[in-house]
């Protein structure tokens, strides 16, 4: 089972990819929602009143000046980590600043910048810049990451009891997103190369035909847009192997379908030529026995005409 709704779709990039990048996002939108948890806006633009700590009994509100110092700040962290060829710890460096309970008091927003990079995971030049600005009462948060290289290793594209799809590939690629309030707006575009791919299907034709279109794709592109409430956001994606995908189910299903339809064809001619055969022999059977009684009962009645 591959859920595709029908095979006149021009892409079916979505039921590839869909389901693992919804699941990215919602994850993203948990961390969101964390910190405007642990790091509360201000009630309104007026006053830097925040909601310092919620529990059952109630929330503590913390009054505060502009350009004070809050409960609790981190000005800034330096963060840098050089591995050795033989150990699997990253290369990070990075700078992370603004961290604070109270961001209407501080009156800073918290910005940060990483750069990491896992050799021996196969993971290169991957660049993170964030910002979260609780600092009034309209909250923004936005997040922009590049990856170099990352090596995909049996990356699941569809996994069900009756077809897995896996394959495996070098990415590089940018993503965008910016969370205001309780929307999101979101882009990315991934490139990649030396794609292989391995199929399992229960059903021996089907594995056969995913194979054969999917062997060819080397390379390709994933691309797409997310926007709306958080929870209810609406996902597009578009990818090259996506469309080459439906387009050579399409190919296959329509050839299939072809074959079968000139089988029934043939079949029906067959019982029409059939069918044909028994009226006109039975028309033919009526006439020889038809036409000799009428000859007869034409005859008497010339006979009985000639009487009078």
């Amino acid at each position: 089972k591959l859920e595709i709704p029908n095979l006149d779709i021009d892409d079916m990039s979505f039921h590839l990819f869909g389901k693992s990048i919804v699941n990215w996002l919602e994850r993203l939108t948990y961390w969101v929602n964390l910190t405007r948890r642990k790091m509360p806006r201000a009630f309104d633009r007026r006053s830097v009143a925040v909601v310092s700590r919620s529990g059952s009994f109630g929330d503590m509100v913390h009054f505060g000046k502009r350009n004070t110092l809050p409960e609790f700040v981190i000005r800034r962290i330096a963060i840098r980590s050089q591995a050795s060829p033989q150990e699997k710890y990253g290369n990070v460096d990075g700078l992370i600043s603004g961290i604070t309970s109270a961001p209407p008091i501080y009156n800073q927003p918290m910005v940060g910048r990483l750069n990491l990079s896992f050799p021996q995971d196969l993971i290169r030049e991957v660049e993170i810049n964030f910002s979260v600005d609780h600092t009034s009462k309209n909250v923004l948060e936005s997040v922009d990451l590049k990856i170099g290289s990352l090596t995909l290793t049996d990356f699941a594209f569809h996994q069900t009891s009756d077809l897995e799809i896996f394959f495996t590939a070098n990415a590089s690629g940018h993503f965008q997103a910016r969370f205001t309030e309780d929307r999101i707006k979101a882009e990315w575009k991934f490139d990649l190369m030396d794609a292989k791919y391995m199929v399992k299907s229960r059903y021996g034709p089907v594995e056969e035909i995913l194979t054969r279109t999917l062997a060819p794709v080397y390379a390709f592109d994933v691309q797409g847009k997310a926007s709306g409430k958080m929870g209810e956001m609406e996902v597009s994606v578009e990818s090259r192997l996506g469309k080459i995908l439906i387009e050579g189910l399409r190919k296959k299903f329509r050839h299939s379908l072809a074959a079968v339809d000139d089988s029934v064809r043939g079949t029906v001619i067959d019982y029409i030529d059939e069918a044909r055969e028994r009226v006109i022999r039975k028309i033919d059977s009526l006439q020889d026995s038809s036409i000799p009684t009428l000859t007869a009962s034409i005859k008497r009645a010339e006979r009985l005409k000639n009487l009078f």
